[in-house]
C-alpha cells in the first residue's frame, strides 16, 4: 500500500499483532507523545544506537533495576550535577582506579567509617596511626622517639603505588547498511534500500577476496540518468549534466565530438556527457560500433570526482581517469547482450558492467579498460546476470 499525506483518527482501542518481524524505517522525525503510562516488555535483547546527541528529562522520580552486570564507557567528559542527597549501597567489594589526579573538594564535613582497619598508602601491618588519646611512653614526648603505640585499625604508610587504569575501548557502533555503503564509497548522501546495500557490502567482500579492489566496481551508480531514473545521492530525476571542462578538473584528453576525425555514426555521446575519454577507448568502442553494426549510444563518459560522486560513482571509478563508458542497449534481446560483450571483448575491453535495469532505472553497459573484471548492478560478480556469465566465461572471465 503506497499513500501520500494520511491522516489516522481512532476513537477507541488499537491492537497490532504482527506474527513475524516489523520494520519501521522514517526518513523524518518520529515525535511521539503519549498523555498515559507507556510499559516496554522486551524478551530478547534491546539495542540503541545513536548518532546525535541524547537529552532526557524525568519531572518526577526515575527507578532502574538491571540484575545482570552494568559497564558504562564514555568517550568524553562525564558531568553529573545532582541537587539532593545521594546515598551509594554496595553490598560487595569497590574498587576505584584514576588515571589521573583526583581532586576532592568537599564544602561541609566529612565523615568516613569502617568497620574494619582503615589504611592509606598501603602501610605495614606495624605503621599504626597515632590519635588523640593514645598511650605515649614518656621517653617518646620529647621526640627523640618514635610513636611506639597507635590504632590498631587505622594505619598509614608511605606514597602507595597505584593499580594501573586499564584503558576499554568504546563499544563497536554498528551502523546501518546503507550508511556502510555510503561510508565505503565517501558519499554525502545515499538513498538506495537496505537490501540493496546489503548486497553491495557483501559484494564488496567477495571483491576484495578476489583481488580485485571494489571501489573501481561501480556499484550504486545509475549511469548518469542518460537512460533515466534518479540519482540514489542526490535524489535529481533525469540525467545529470557533466560540467563544463576546465583546465584544472583532472583531464587532458580531447573532446572525441571536437576531433577532425569524429564519426558520429560510430559513436553518439548524449548532451549531458563530457566525452574527454582516453583514445585507446575511443578505438575500441568505434571498432565494436563497426562490428555491431550500429552506433553505439554513450550515457555517461568522463566524470570529474566532485561529478562522479553525485551520480553515486566508485571511488576510483574508470569513468573518472578518462578509461570508461557506459553505453545504451535498451530493447535488446538477451542475444542482443551476449554478442555486444563478445564483441567488445574481443576488441580490447576488460571491465563490464551490466545493469540490466540500473538501480533507478535504465538499461546499459558499463566498459573499461581498466583490470579484467566484471560485476551485476551491486558492483559485484556475485550479482552479474545468467545470460552475461554465460558469454563472459566464453571470453576468459
Amino acid at each position: 500500500m503506497i499513500v501520500g499525506s494520511e491522516n489516522v483518527y481512532v476513537k477507541g482501542e488499537v491492537n497490532l499483532t504482527v506474527e513475524s518481524n516489523c520494520n519501521t524505517y522514517i526518513k523524518g522525525d518520529w515525535n511521539v507523545r503519549v498523555d498515559g503510562n507507556v510499559e516496554h516488555i522486551i524478551k530478547g535483547t534491546k539495542k540503541e544506537i545513536v548518532f546525535g546527541a541524547v537529552t532526557e528529562q524525568y519531572d518526577s522520580t526515575q527507578s532502574v533495576s538491571v540484575k545482570g552486570a552494568v559497564t558504562n564507557i564514555y568517550g568524553s567528559t562525564f558531568n553529573e550535577h545532582i541537587k539532593s542527597a545521594v546515598t551509594l549501597d554496595y553490598l560487595t567489594n569497590t574498587t576505584q582506579r584514576i588515571g589521573g589526579t583526583y581532586d576532592f573538594d568537599v564544602s561541609g564535613a566529612v565523615t568516613m567509617d569502617s568497620a574494619s582497619t582503615f589504611k592509606i598508602n598501603q602501610p605495614s601491618e606495624t605503621q599504626n596511626a597515632a590519635r588523640k588519646g593514645d598511650d605515649v611512653p614518656d621517653s617518646e614526648i620529647d621526640g627523640t622517639q618514635p610513636i611506639g603505640v597507635g590504632s590498631a585499625s587505622v594505619f598509614i604508610g608511605d606514597i602507595g603505588v597505584a593499580s594501573a587504569v586499564v584503558e576499554t575501548d568504546l563499544l563497536p557502533i554498528e551502523v546501518s547498511p546503507v550508511q556502510a555503503v555510503q561510508a565505503a564509497y565517501g558519499l554525502p548522501s545515499l538513498n538506495i534500500t537496505e537490501g540493496h546495500a546489503t548486497a553491495v557490502l557483501n559484494g564488496r567482500i567477495i571483491e576484495q577476496a578476489n583481488g580485485i579492489d571494489p571501489n573501481t566496481n561501480e556499484g550504486v551508480e545509475y549511469g548518469d540518468g542518460g537512460t533515466g531514473g534518479t540519482s540514489p545521492v542526490t535524489g535529481q530525476s533525469g540525467a545529470i549534466t557533466a560540467p563544463p571542462a576546465t583546465e584544472n578538473d583532472g583531464n587532458n584528453f580531447e573532446d572525441v565530438t571536437k576531433a577532425d576525425n569524429y564519426d558520429g555514426d560510430l559513436l553518439i555521446f548524449l548532451p549531458h556527457t563530457d566525452p574527454r575519454i582516453d583514445p585507446r577507448l575511443r578505438t575500441i568502442l568505434e571498432n565494436t560500433a563497426r562490428e555491431w553494426g550500429a552506433p553505439l549510444t554513450i550515457t555517461s563518459a568522463y566524470r570529474n570526482p566532485e561529478y562522479n560522486a553525485s551520480v553515486g560513482g566508485a571511488k576510483l571509478s574508470m569513468h573518472s581517469q578518462g578509461y570508461a563508458c557506459d553505453v545504451r542497449l535498451a530493447n535488446t534481446s538477451i542475444a542482443d547482450r551476449q554478442r555486444f560483450i563478445r564483441i567488445a571483448s574481443s576488441k580490447g575491453i576488460q571491465g563490464f558492467g551490466c545493469y540490466f535495469p540500473a538501480s533507478g532505472g535504465g538499461n546499459f553497459i558499463h566498459c573499461d579498460i581498466g583490470a579484467k573484471r566484471h560485476w551485476g548492478p551491486t558492483g559485484s560478480r556475485a550479482s552479474q546476470y545468467g545470460w552475461a556469465l554465460e558469454t563472459l566465461r566464453g571470453a576468459g572471465y
